[in-house]
């Protein structure tokens, strides 16, 4: 038997060898050791002995109990006989032991071509020796039934393992490859951050190329922070619903992405199928990234001719209406092989440093993740290379009442743009912040439409100075030294302080805002801190006090 020793283990094995009906025990030979390894339960009961006492015991503790057959013996001389047999090497059974009307009978079990390590012996009456030998070559044929079971098990648990190794490797190219290109696509904006900023420190700078320099860190910021949340969505994908003009989202998603289509000199064209909801019931930022990130793609990829988009809206088998945006582009197309791969976190369709294009790989997984939330999908309808590709985004609008044939009125002016000329004129803030280059940024915003400012770099001064002074607003970054923002929030409040506070933080994972609002502050804005966006939250925050 090729497997024996791990039969032996095996529960399947020990169920067969103890339930047979007749009387058997296993010996396996361990150096100059004979040892016990199975007894069947009639064996048990034949020689009056428990299984506890014998298994894994030398066999002379076995052949003490030979005694309730009144079989004459000798231990030793059997012993011999056994060792005998061993070394005979033959595989068919032997008689070893016949008198007062009992055989025993021993079949050697061979482990390899040239030894045998183990015995299968029987108690049978001697009138019954023949049927005997009959069970004992049934017995060997469950053992072998036994080891194909267990090969083939082993078999499949290796087909198995090389399966999840397959799947380990190709999860750690992937990995391997997107932190490669993660680490391009970060340090390029991240070096001209840095070179830019290195060039405008020197006084010689003036008028137009200062202007140029501070244009290319804004620019090279902006595209730092699309990238950092682009792999925070991944975490954070949850949706808010509420009512919403489409044509506000249509209108700041042509207003976005034309200039860039223009800037590739290719045209951008939005179409209408049918008529299209006036009002639709969505997560209004997630459709806007769904539509930024596809349309966008086409863009990017499109060097010459145009970017079409089709908007319609169509009723479901179910009831359900469904709002299709379809984005056709003249682009070079994907191959069969991608095409596969597409829609998997990290994939490229050009993974290699020589890539003409830039990107994470997060963005059609991402945006068909948000899509599903919204109650549709992102897919890939049709791609031909060398002549372009056609996706398409769907969402459901939720009960569509009023049709619309001509969606696009005059855009909306949008919040930072009202409070562009806006003044904070005496209002008195307080800034918690550690970090001296952000203290310095932000009181220069509000210092520059007529706030007066006053900066502590921890939660703990700035329990103290609210004591002391009464502040129109605070402004709490969350992570600082000694106490951070969420105790000093907790503790300004419990001391009776309605002041309105607004927390900074880094953190833009899901449950932050919530968790904010919870401890105490009024409202809660995300890093790196936008200008208009910091002003507009302030003036929100007082309006709401007064």
């Amino acid at each position: 038997m090729k497997v024996l020793n791990q039969l032996e283990n095996s529960i399947d094995f020990k169920n067969i060898f103890e339930k047979v009906p007749w009387a058997q025990f296993l010996l396996r030979f361990d150096n100059e050791q004979c040892l016990v390894n199975a007894i069947s339960d009639k064996a048990l009961g034949l020689l009056n002995c428990s299984r506890e006492n014998i298994i894994g015991n030398d066999f002379s503790v076995l052949v003490s109990s030979f005694k309730t057959l009144n079989v004459e013996y000798s231990p030793m001389e059997l012993q011999e006989k056994l060792k005998q047999f061993l070394k005979d090497k033959e595989n068919a059974p032997r008689l070893l032991l016949k008198t007062n009307g009992w055989d025993l009978t021993a079949t050697p079990v061979l482990e390899n071509q040239d030894q045998c390590f183990s015995l299968i012996c029987h108690f049978t009456e001697s009138k019954a020796h023949s049927e005997s030998l009959d069970e004992t070559t049934q017995t060997e044929k469950n053992l072998n039934l036994l080891n194909t079971e267990l090969e083939r098990k082993v078999q499949e648990r290796t087909a198995e393992l090389e399966k999840a190794r397959y799947i380990a490797d190709n999860a750690n190219r992937i990995k391997s490859v997107f932190l490669a290109n993660m680490s391009h696509e970060i340090r390029t904006p991240l070096g001209a951050v840095l070179g830019y900023a290195e060039l405008l420190a020197n006084k010689g700078i003036q008028g137009i190329e200062r202007e140029k320099f501070i244009s290319a860190i804004k620019r090279n910021g902006e595209l730092l922070s699309n990238i950092i949340n682009d792999i925070l969505d991944l975490s954070k994908v949850e949706v808010e619903l509420r009512e919403v003009l489409l044509s506000d989202v249509l209108t700041d998603m042509a207003s976005l992405l034309s200039l860039r289509a223009l800037n590739k000199g290719i045209r951008l064209q939005v179409n209408y199928h049918g008529d299209i909801p006036k009002i639709i019931r969505t997560d209004v930022l997630r459709l806007r990234q769904i539509l930024i990130n596809i349309i966008g793609n086409a863009i990017k990829f499109t060097d010459q001719g145009s970017v079409e988009v089709t908007i319609k809206c169509t009723k479901e088998s179910a009831g359900q209406n469904k709002l299709t945006f379809d984005v056709k582009d003249t682009g070079p197309g994907i191959s069969e092989e991608n095409i596969k791969n597409l829609f998997q976190p990290f994939f490229q369709v050009d993974p290699s440093a020589r890539r003409e294009f830039g990107g994470t790989g997060l963005g059609l997984v991402l945006s068909r993740n948000l899509a599903k939330l919204l109650g549709g999908d992102v897919a890939l309808v049709e791609s031909s290379l060398r002549q372009g590709s056609l996706f398409s985004v769907s969402v459901n609008p939720g009960p569509v009442e009023e049709l619309n044939s001509h969606p696009l009125p005059a855009a909306r002016q949008t919040e930072p743009e009202v409070v562009e000329n806006a003044r904070l004129d005496n209002i008195e803030i307080l800034l918690a912040e550690d970090c001296i280059d952000n203290q310095f940024l932000i009181c220069t915003f509000l210092t520059k439409v007529g706030a007066k400012v006053d900066v502590v770099d921890n939660g703990q001064k700035a329990l103290e100075m609210v004591k002391s002074k009464d502040y129109d607003l605070i402004l709490m970054d969350i992570q600082m030294p000694v106490m951070d923002g969420y105790e000093a929030a907790s503790q300004i409040r419990q001391l009776g302080y309605r002041t309105p506070m607004i927390a900074l933080t880094a953190h833009a994972l899901k449950g932050e805002r919530e968790y904010c609002l919870k401890m105490g502050f009024d409202e809660h804005n995300t890093k790196p801190i936008n200008r208009k966006t910091l002003i507009s939250s302030v003036i929100r925050t007082l309006a709401k006090h007064h």
